[in-house]
């Protein structure tokens, strides 16, 4: 099934989202065939939560995230500007930041104040607690939310407090899960013999297994790569990570995601491998390379 296009503007988010009176139910109907799915209740069930205890105590999230920090250190690691992927090109921007500690990791997403994104942020929590419902029957283990949590802080607070000065934008959405026991996918092969076909298989098919097994139940997690899937490297279980791509039907541009024996061999072959680097090039030939660079340049604006 293709995935819906949902009318969600790009600019000025709080004022234009308020003036379409675009709604989560709205959202949520654009995005699901199934709106009584038990993904679609978890979102309708976090979101009235999280309302609710905003209306008890406004400073309740904030307090806590600060709190949480502390325990944190402040180490977030982060990444750049990423789009949430609701309606190219008007998708609304967000920046992901995790912090990772002895035995709890806590996500935070640092987005644009619109319905939009909490809608995306909504579904990535509402999808991995349907994963932990489903890792019984499907044999994985995948992390438990213990705890999640959003809040909108001033301009003045984002600029002038220590603690915020780091991110960009002033809706904040946080969640803490523990840590999986395994390694991911990746580090993991390093300790196992691939060359024993019976460990190649085992894992191959466990993991063709948990694939089959999540979609029959309709979670589609469209980013089922080597470093959100966890392996113990003792007994082949299984882990499995990261449910901000996922949906209840497989997104046509991604990858198919098996792991035949031969796939698991190429990626241990590629751990540790050295990177190739470009040789520099001298002076001259970098100087006569960016004039030539130039004229193309020229050459190509003059066609418009």
């Amino acid at each position: 099934m293709p995935l819906l296009t949902l009318d969600i503007p790009n600019d000025d988010y709080i004022k234009e989202t308020n003036a379409s009176n675009i709604t989560l139910e709205d959202l949520i109907e654009e995005r699901f065939n199934d709106t009584n799915s038990r993904v679609v209740n978890f979102i309708r069930e976090i979101n009235l939560d999280v309302s609710s205890r905003e209306q008890k105590d406004k400073d309740f999230f904030i307090n806590r995230f600060r709190e949480i920090s502390q325990n944190c250190k402040n180490k977030f690691i982060g990444h750049g500007t990423r789009k949430f992927d609701i309606n190219p090109p008007n998708n609304p921007s967000y920046r992901g930041y995790v912090c990772i500690n002895e035995n709890e990791i806590i996500k935070v997403i640092n987005c644009q104040c619109d319905i939009g994104s909490d809608f995306m942020v909504l579904k990535e929590i509402a999808f991995q607690k349907y994963a932990e419902e489903l890792s019984l029957d499907c044999n994985f283990k995948t992390p438990i939310i213990s705890e999640y949590g959003k809040f909108e802080v001033t301009n003045e607070i984002l600029m002038d407090d220590p603690l915020f000065k780091k991110f960009k934008f002033n809706c904040f959405w946080y969640f803490i899960m523990n840590k999986l026991a395994y390694n991911n996918l990746k580090t993991a092969l390093k300790n196992i013999n691939l060359d024993n076909n019976n460990n190649c298989e085992i894992i191959s098919q466990k993991l063709q297994n948990l694939k089959n097994c999540l979609e029959t139940k309709d979670l589609y997690h469209n980013d089922f790569h080597e470093e959100n899937i966890f392996l113990d490297d003792q007994t082949f279980d299984i882990g499995l990570i990261d449910y901000g791509e996922a949906e209840l039907y497989s997104t046509k541009f991604k990858n198919e995601w098996n792991y035949p024996c031969e796939h698991l061999k190429k990626i241990k072959s590629n751990i540790g491998g050295k990177r190739k680097t470009k040789k520099r090039k001298n002076k001259k030939t970098r100087k006569y390379n960016n004039k030539k660079t130039k004229k193309n340049k020229n050459k190509k604006m003059s066609k418009y």
